[in-house]
Formats: C-alpha cells, sequence, structure tokens
C-alpha cells in the first residue's frame, strides 16, 4: 500500500488535471511524480495520459476504487499482523468513515495479545529521542532512562538521600567517598566495578553540558575496590548524584548497558520494548514487559495491561506536568534587551494571563500561572505598568509544535499594542540544541518538567548548558552573583535561595511565569499501585496486573 496513490485517489476524481497540481500534492518534483503514474497504470490502478503541448491537460482516470481496495488490505493487516506494524498505514489519507472503521479494529487488538505474561502497552506519539543519560535533555526520553539505569543515590521530592547503587557514603576532609553494593550486574551480564562507575562519571563532569555543574569536582577516583571518591569540598554534590543524568552506565561497542528493573529488547520507529531484568539487584519488577507502540495521532492515550480490551474501564492518573515561561531573550543584540520593553511585555502576559484557560479545549491542560516556578513555594507577584518603548524591527518569536497555540497567543497580544512580531517555527529536537546565545529569537515559549525534588531542579535549571534558561540568567550580572552562592549554600538551605534567584529572574522580566499544567494518564483498572517518580511519569517497577474474573 501506497499512501500517495491513497492521497491522489482522494484528492482527484476521473478527467483532467494538472500534472503540476499532482506533484505539489505529493510535495515531489513533476518528473518524480510521472514515473509514479506511469508505474501505477502499469500495475492497473488507473489510466494516465499526459497532457502534450502548452496549455493541454492531463487525463486521469481510475480504474479501481483505492480506499476500498486499501481498506481490506488494511483490516487483513491488522487482524494478521502485529499492531505495531499495521499501525503506520492508520496515517494514511483516509476519508472519515474509513479512518473510524480502522481505529477501531486497532483499539480492539491494541495490546490484546495473550502470550502469559504481564504486559503493559503505552501508546506513543513520537519515537524516543536518545537512551543515553547524558544526551537526555526532553523528559520523554529521561523518563525511558530512569527505567534502564540507576543512580548511586535516590533523591526524593522531600530531599532525602537513600541508597541506590551505593550503600553507604561519608563525607568530610575534602571527599566524598561512596561503598558500593556487590554482584551488581549490567544487562549485559558483566559485574559492575568501582572503575565503570569512575569511568561514567568522569565522561559527565567532563561533558560541555555538565561542566559548569561539576566544576566543583576536581577528581573522582577508586581508592580501592567497590569504593569511589569524589574530591570535593561542594556541600551538593552527594545530591548531585541522584540526577537521571548521573545514571550509571557502561558502553561496549557502541551499546549502552544499564542496571536498571527494566532492560531494553527492541527499539525501533514503531514499538520500544522494555523487558523485566531477572538480575535486578534490588526487587525484580512485577510485570514482565513494557511495550510503547506508535500510534496514530488522534488515537486515545489509554495505558493498557495485556489482558484488557478497548471496552475496559480506566481511572485517570494526574500528575504535574511542570510549567510554562515566556523567556525573553537578552543574549543578542535586540530591543529586547531594554528593560522597559520587556517590563510591558510582561505586563501585557501578566494581565492577560488568565486567557490561557481558553487554550485548553485544544487538548492542553493549562492553568494561569501568576506566582512562579517552585510549586508550593513561589509567592503571587505584581508588575507595575509602564510605557511599551518604540520597537522599530518585529520581535522574532521561537515556537516548536506544543507552543504553537501559546504562541499565537501571545503574537496577537503585541500586535494589538503595536508591537510588529515575526515568527520563527523550530523543530522540538531543534530547540532541544538551540542555546540562547547563538539563537537570533527574542522570545522563546517554552515548557519546562522538574525531574523530582524541586530545588535540585530548579538549580539544574539554572545551571546546565542544556537548560532554555541558563544563557538568559547567564547574561544578567546580578543573577549570576546569586547562582555563586550554591557552592557556600548547604542544599537544605537552597529553598530561600531558589527563591530569590527565581524573584530576580521575574523582577528583571527575564523569565515570565505564564502557566502550570497536568498531565492526565488513564490507565486500565486491572494496573495496580500507580506512583509518580522522575518528571512526573509512573514508576513502572512498582506496577503490577490484578488478574480479571477474580473473586
Amino acid at each position: 500500500m501506497e499512501a500517495a496513490l491513497l492521497k491522489i485517489y482522494r484528492s482527484f476524481q476521473s478527467g483532467t488535471v494538472k500534472q503540476k497540481e499532482l506533484a505539489e500534492l505529493l510535495e515531489l518534483s513533476v518528473k518524480q511524480t510521472s514515473r509514479l503514474l506511469h508505474r501505477w497504470e502499469k500495475e492497473g490502478w488507473l489510466n494516465y495520459t499526459p497532457g502534450k503541448g502548452r496549455g493541454v491537460q492531463s487525463s486521469l482516470s481510475w480504474l479501481r476504487n483505492i480506499e476500498e481496495y486499501y481498506e481490506g488490505e488494511m483490516q487483513a493487516k491488522l487482524k494478521n499482523e502485529s499492531v505495531e506494524e499495521a499501525a503506520k498505514y492508520l496515517n494514511f489519507d483516509w476519508s472519515a468513515g474509513a479512518k473510524q472503521r480502522l481505529t477501531k479494529i486497532f483499539q480492539s487488538r491494541f495490546g490484546y495479545e495473550q502470550d502469559g505474561t504481564d504486559k503493559l502497552i503505552i501508546p506513543k506519539r513520537h519515537p524516543f529521542i536518545t537512551i543515553n543519560p547524558i544526551e537526555a535533555a526532553d523528559a520523554y526520553s529521561a523518563n525511558l532512562v530512569s527505567n534502564l539505569y540507576n543512580r548511586l543515590v535516590h533523591v526524593d521530592a522531600n530531599g532525602d538521600v537513600t541508597s541506590e547503587i551505593a550503600h553507604s557514603w561519608e563525607q568530610g576532609n575534602g571527599r566524598l567517598r561512596l561503598y558500593l553494593r556487590k554482584d551488581i550486574h549490567f544487562h549485559d551480564g558483566s559485574i559492575l566495578t568501582a572503575k565503570d562507575v569512575v569511568n561514567c562519571l568522569n565522561k559527565l563532569r567532563n561533558h560541555p553540558t555538565y561542566q559548569k555543574i561539576w566544576a566543583p569536582v576536581e577528581a573522582i577516583v577508586s581508592p580501592a575496590p567497590l569504593v569511589v571518591e569524589l574530591h570535593t569540598t561542594c556541600s551538593y554534590c552527594l545530591q548531585l548524584l541522584g540526577l537521571i543524568s548521573a545514571s550509571i552506565f557502561k558502553e561496549t561497542k557502541n551499546q549502552l548497558y544499564g542496571t536498571g528493573a527494566f532492560f531494553l529488547e527492541k527499539s525501533s520507529p514503531s514499538i520500544t520494548i522494555l523487558k523485566a531484568f531477572s538480575e535486578y539487584f534490588q526487587e525484580r519488577p512485577l510485570l514482565d514487559t513494557v511495550e510503547f507502540v506508535t500510534v496514530p495521532k488522534d488515537f486515545d492515550k489509554i495505558y493498557r495491561s495485556s489482558q484488557t480490551t478497548v471496552s475496559t474501564d480506566t481511572i485517570d492518573v494526574q500528575s504535574d506536568s511542570g510549567f510554562g515561561i515566556v523567556i525573553l531573550n537578552i543574549c543578542h543584540e535586540s530591543a529586547i534587551q531594554n528593560k522597559a520593553l520587556r517590563q510591558f511585555i510582561h505586563h501585557i502576559i501578566a494581565r492577560h494571563r488568565e486567557e490561557i484557560v481558553d487554550l485548553n479545549q485544544y487538548h492542553h491542560n493549562y492553568s494561569p500561572n501568576h506566582n512562579g516556578f517552585l510549586i508550593g513555594h513561589s509567592k503571587p507577584y505584581t508588575i507595575t505598568e509602564v510605557e511599551c518603548p518604540k520597537v522599530e524591527k518585529p520581535l522574532v518569536i521561537e515556537y516548536v509544535n506544543y507552543t504553537k497555540d501559546l504562541t499565537m497567543w501571545l503574537k496577537n497580544l503585541l500586535e494589538h499594542e503595536g508591537i510588529p512580531v515575526e515568527l520563527c517555527y523550530v523543530t522540538f529536537q531543534d530547540q532541544l540544541n538551540n542555546r540562547c546565545l547563538t539563537n537570533n529569537a527574542d522570545i522563546i515559549i517554552h515548557g519546562e518538567i522538574f525531574e523530582l525534588n524541586q530545588q535540585l531542579s530548579f538549580f539544574q535549571f539554572m545551571t546546565s548548558d542544556n537548560s532554555a534558561a541558563s544563557d538568559v540568567v547567564h547574561a544578567h550580572p546580578l543573577i549570576t552573583d546569586l547562582i555563586q552562592k550554591y557552592v557556600e549554600t548547604p542544599f537544605e538551605e537552597w529553598t530561600n535561595l531558589n527563591l530569590q534567584i527565581e524573584r530576580k529572574c521575574i523582577d528583571e522580566s527575564i523569565l515570565i511565569p505564564l502557566y502550570y499544567e497536568k498531565r492526565i494518564i488513564p490507565f486500565s483498572t486491572d494496573i495496580q499501585n500507580v506512583t509518580i517518580k522522575h518528571f512526573g511519569y509512573v514508576d513502572f517497577s512498582k506496577l503490577w496486573m490484578k488478574p480479571l474474573n477474580t473473586d
């Protein structure tokens, strides 16, 4: 089956056509389109007579009902092939009726394949970007990383530190010493050593993205078997070891192996499969398999078990899905460096922020954020109204697919106030690598999801070079001075320091609070012990399936 053939069939009836219009529809050259048409003619789908001479149109005559034939083929694929292989065809240009019928069959088979294992099936829209902990800059990839790897320690939402790979530690005299558990297996079967940990952490601290954060650590060594030592007087290095980026892995022939509760069995654009690791050094997961299956855009987001069908009852699980901010990029020469202009934009946003809830009709779950970035700690604030300075050149707003609705909302606000605006679209992956220092955008709408502990995550948001905010805050000397205080401030006192930094970012109209967002995930009711872990996602290692039809 070919998407291009169905697309033309749905767009052009039998009769005269312009080859140029066919080519534009398929986003191909006229020559490439001509080759396709002649091939389809030989295969018996259509008759095609190209127009000869200036102004003479071509003739197209359909010999078969393409959509009817393809729908029959698709139904057979959905019934006889794996759902992940058949799912890609649902993205074809079907009519509404055909799409509805095929989606119903797809949903009835999604995950419902009895093979004697406890399996969680998760619909996904996009492939994972990476499984490398050091490169996982997006929350979706980082959530996958959290299940494949362990950290030396775990830092919970309250800041309490508990053991993972390290069972004990001691700090003093310019060093942090950690003692590792015995007989921890990597997913390739090898045993974890102190040398593996040292190599992994040195890759992290020497990586350009994390050099700033790890600068207080002078060296990482192993003075004895199963002992790792960090040479530092930094008070918060123990907490750094609990970040997802500090996950422990080994690399063999360009393949990464972790020690986590699940190992990666398969990864492709259509499906990603995690299997429970039988040699896991902690409690083995009660699930056997977690499958992420690529589905069409309009497919439901229900997390199902392998024993349920599409009609199974569900329960909604809600978690924090981060916050949105408007970044005013003072890192390059433009009108946005004028504080009066930033304050005017800030005031306009604050005045209209309540309107954000109207965007929830477009499948968002926003609530206006009149406070800041630290839930439960940030306080409401007011912004003084100022005159709008004259803006000679249009301000450039950078946006990605998930911020398009907000961007159009902000664009309309600014233009209503007489501020000219240009839009610049970038892909999600490009924005992850698009630093403000090298970015010509004046305004960036950014969504941020904190990892687990707010205070530690805010520190990382301010200092990591893969953070959307880092370049901007370091371009302001007063904020930079505050950031320097982390090294001398005990972790237990970071809340007050973070609030000071937050307030300065807001007062200088560099980072403007926009929204909070909730994530709502429907689970089939047989999935038990749903708990939230990193980035507001579910902890797969704690889930279990309650058998159906039991008394």
